[in-house]
């Protein structure tokens, strides 16, 4: 075989299709995104007050109160046959292309959006991506990081802070051998969503409306008996400053998590150009910047004990790629 036929090929979509993935550069990038010239200071950005008081009424009576009417619909439109768990993911895969779709009407917040051709990055490299294939890859990343850590500590309760709509909860249940579900979210539609669908597909799960902040509402997901695993997904980000007394008040629970998954766009303070980059989107969005230094933090004072990291894996985001951190309470490790 020759060096050339060796040489990486972009995943083809099929015979006159866009390329499924395809890197590209940062001048393209700014035709496909209006993020690079946001992040350059070249173009104005302002976000939305996303812990105001009237953002969290808007949010939560718009998309997550929607959200039951959605799942009607779709029980509705289903083929009369006996209920499953496996009809979570059929529900939330349709939802999220209906999503995607939407962004399209939207140029002011997301640019002229290609569905192709969208912006994403893996391993600190930008690529132009058909989106519905890349967030399919990146909901398997998920899944497969939580079975890894299902593996190296087994629970029997998977427990989500910040569960939003609960496709994350919804979707493992039918995939991972976990035989109940847990979470919380400030929205009380969203945790009335998921209570819905869980019940519909006979999921055992115990749901709280709540700040993941708060002791209380943390007591509030451990099971009553038997281990359980800690899940955040794109949640901590939300929280400006966590502090190494976040993970304090998690290890103190009775008993603590048998491990915790956090799946979120992670500030290492690598210094690499594309990290500058990510900590740029993080400031001006009012993300979290201090995940990293709070569980160094609490592993230096021996609270938890770190057993794997990953730097940003995948971002459907790009600039706002999904970090892997594991770690497990120190007095249990």
């Amino acid at each position: 075989m020759s060096a050339r036929s060796m040489s990486p090929m972009p995943l083809e979509a099929g015979i006159g299709s866009p390329p499924l993935l395809r890197p590209v550069d940062e001048e393209e990038a700014a035709r496909l995104s209006p993020w690079p010239f946001r992040l350059a200071g070249r173009e104005a950005w302002q976000p939305s007050a996303k812990r105001s008081g009237s953002a969290r009424a808007e949010y939560d009576s718009g998309w997550y109160a929607d959200l039951l009417d959605a799942w009607q619909r779709f029980l509705e439109a289903a083929p009369p046959a006996p209920r499953h768990p496996g009809m979570a993911f059929r529900f939330f895969d349709a939802l999220r292309r209906a999503n995607n779709a939407a962004m399209q009407r939207h140029p002011e917040i997301y640019g002229d959006v290609s569905l192709d051709a969208y912006l994403v990055s893996a391993a600190d490299q930008l690529y132009a991506a058909d989106l519905n294939v890349f967030e399919a890859w990146w909901r398997n990343l998920l899944v497969e990081r939580v079975a890894w850590a299902h593996e190296a500590a087994p629970f029997g309760t998977l427990a989500e802070i910040g569960c939003g709509s609960g496709v994350n909860l919804l979707t493992m249940y039918s995939r991972l051998p976990v035989n109940r579900i847990a979470g919380c979210d400030i929205s009380p539609n969203a945790v009335d969503a998921v209570r819905r669908i869980a019940s519909d597909l006979a999921i055992p799960a115990a749901m709280r409306v709540g700040d993941f902040l708060q002791p209380e509402t943390l007591q509030a997901l451990v099971p009553a008996s038997g281990s359980w695993a800690l899940l955040s997904v794109h949640a901590l980000e939300q929280v400006a400053r966590l502090g190494m007394e976040w993970f304090e008040r998690v290890v103190a629970l009775q008993p603590p998590p048998a491990i915790a998954v956090h799946c979120e766009p992670i500030q290492w303070g690598d210094g690499s150009p594309f990290a500058m980059s990510c900590a740029r989107y993080a400031a001006l969005n009012g993300y979290n910047q201090d995940l990293a230094a709070a569980s160094r933090a609490a592993e230096s004072a021996g609270l938890i004990r770190t057993i794997r990291t990953e730097r940003r894996v995948l971002g459907h985001s790009a600039y706002n790629p999904t970090s892997i951190l594991m770690w497990v309470p120190a007095r249990s490790a």
